[in-house]
């Protein structure tokens, strides 16, 4: 049986929505400290997609705002 916290969610939540996620600043996503390289938006205030990389650079990450983190290479 999966018991739901709503106030652990809710403090993620309010975590993510408190980043500031422009490019070249470094955003904690879990345990991971990725930097923002880029992102594209629907219209000029909505994004759409993140493209991150961890910070010694090995790593490329995507991520999809309700949709999750994703791994690129």
């Amino acid at each position: 049986m999966v018991i739901y916290d709503y106030q652990v969610d809710m403090k993620k939540v309010y975590q993510m929505q408190n980043t500031l996620w422009q490019i070249g600043k470094i955003v904690k996503f879990g345990s991971l400290l990725l930097r923002v390289t880029s992102f594209t938006t629907k219209n000029k205030y909505i994004p759409v997609i993140y493209w991150l990389e961890s910070i010694d650079k090995k790593y490329q990450y995507e991520y999809i705002p309700r949709k999750g983190l994703f791994r690129i290479n």
